[in-house]
């Protein structure tokens, strides 16, 4: 093919062998970072199965995350990035994102208040503000519920501590409210020994 051939007799007379050289090692950094990465992950998740499902999410991230950075930072490095440059303007930069992006700062700090409380984990039941749900994840900037219906709903963490939040299976014991219409001509006594008698012939009945 003639439009290759010239493609290639082109990148000959631009493209001087030393770049070649840096986007090689630049590319091997990178996919070695992104299997390190997964091995990373494995391995964290199979060290942490002693802790709580959220625990073990978030070191499995943390740890994936710091491994592919690493690595990709090595291979910015070899491209001739250079990093006191961008720490120096990292100033300026931080700056304009914190009056940008107050709203995900408020969102962080909460999802870590929630980490810190365990107030709700993976997998619990709960209820947001009328929504009730299976707990997917407890994130950073947001908590993800999966409803009865079969809905994914993503709650700001802001919003999580500042709502009042009913966890249905963090406590196994439950109390329920049953109202029992008497007939006024019944004898209250026989009326309480037999809802006693059907108590306690219930095996999920407390004595208590």
């Amino acid at each position: 093919m003639p439009w290759l051939t010239s493609l290639i007799d082109a990148l000959h007379l631009h493209v001087k062998p030393a770049v070649v050289a840096e986007l090689v090692r630049a590319g091997v950094y990178v996919l070695l970072g992104i299997g390190l990465a997964r091995i990373t992950s494995v391995t964290v998740n199979r060290a942490t199965k002693h802790m709580s499902p959220q625990e073990r999410v978030l070191l499995r991230r943390l740890a994936s995350y710091l491994v592919l950075g690493l690595f990709l930072a090595s291979a910015l490095r070899e491209l001739g990035f250079r990093f006191d440059v961008l720490l120096g303007a990292a100033g300026i930069v931080t700056v304009a994102v914190g009056f940008a992006s107050q709203t995900s700062a408020s969102n962080m700090i909460s999802g870590l208040f929630l980490m810190l409380e365990r107030s709700i984990a993976i997998g619990d039941v709960i209820n947001v503000s009328g929504t009730v749900g299976e707990v997917l994840s407890v994130d950073l900037l947001s908590t993800r519920l999966r409803t009865f219906d079969n809905l994914l709903v993503r709650i700001p963490n802001q919003t999580m501590v500042t709502t009042m939040i009913t966890n249905y299976t963090r406590l196994p014991i439950r109390r329920f409210d049953l109202q029992v219409g008497v007939a006024y001509k019944e004898d209250l006594a026989e009326v309480e020994r037999a809802l006693l008698d059907i108590a306690d012939r219930n095996p999920l009945c407390l004595e208590d």
